[in-house]
């Protein structure tokens, strides 16, 4: 219950200042190749240039540490049952954690160097159904007024002499907690479409963002595309 999302703030970069549409390109087609990897001498490689994208974006290195310290806590059941239980498990567990944490670099780094709405914005532009976008856009919103109401009905509870341990009556305190958080959940629910109705909304989305691509933005897509795109020839000839 302590755990808070956070709002980055976007770091002034090279990779903040790429356009949003081909940064999304680009990155998004660098997970696929990650995805596709087997090799985990070639996944070793790949973390490299993740590093590199770090180092780029300018992201600090707490931040990667910290979120990938998240991945592998809920990741080790299933790396513990691998190398128990699984011929050649401890290689297929590297591999998992290898390219799990090369992905989950990627994505910090799309995420820490572009904001949300741009990121919602570039997506529209690159075809994505309004409609998708739009519930992203909102669950990020409400995901973090949720996360808020939750440290402030933990705090209170702490106020009141509340301490998380094993009885029964800290179990039903918490029942109440989550009970409580859901009717407050559907409630604003409530509100903000009684909202977006009363100011006309009809399930489009609305894009004011004006992009405007240079050279560059094109070179940087050409760049990621052939440095990912070489390392899947690299593991196929491996």
């Amino acid at each position: 219950m302590t755990v808070a999302l956070r709002d980055e703030t976007v770091s002034n970069s090279v990779l903040s200042r790429w356009d949003a549409r081909w940064k999304l390109a680009g990155l998004t087609l660098a997970v696929l190749a990650v995805l596709t990897l087997r090799s985990n001498l070639v996944l070793v490689a790949c973390l490299s240039l993740v590093a590199a994208l770090v180092f780029l974006g300018r992201v600090s290195i707490n931040t990667v540490l910290q979120r990938w310290g998240f991945l592998w806590l809920s990741l080790l059941p299933v790396v513990l049952m691998l190398g128990l239980c699984v011929e050649n498990g401890g290689q297929v567990a590297l591999a998992i954690l290898l390219r799990t944490s090369a992905v989950a670099g990627i994505l910090l780094v799309l995420v820490l160097t572009t904001s949300i709405s741009t990121l919602c914005a570039a997506s529209h532009q690159l075809g994505i159904p309004g409609v998708i976008i739009q519930v992203v856009a909102l669950a990020w919103r409400y995901a973090r007024l949720f996360l808020a109401e939750l440290q402030r009905i933990r705090m209170a509870l702490f106020c009141r002499g509340f301490r998380l341990n094993t009885t029964t009556h800290a179990f039903r305190t918490l029942g109440y907690t989550a009970g409580t958080l859901m009717i407050q959940g559907a409630d604003r629910s409530e509100r903000v479409s009684e909202a977006m109705l009363a100011r006309g909304f009809q399930g489009h989305y609305h894009n004011l963002h004006e992009f405007r691509s240079t050279r560059w933005d094109v070179l940087g897509f050409l760049v990621s595309i052939t440095a990912f795109g070489g390392l899947v020839l690299w593991d196929r000839l491996t």
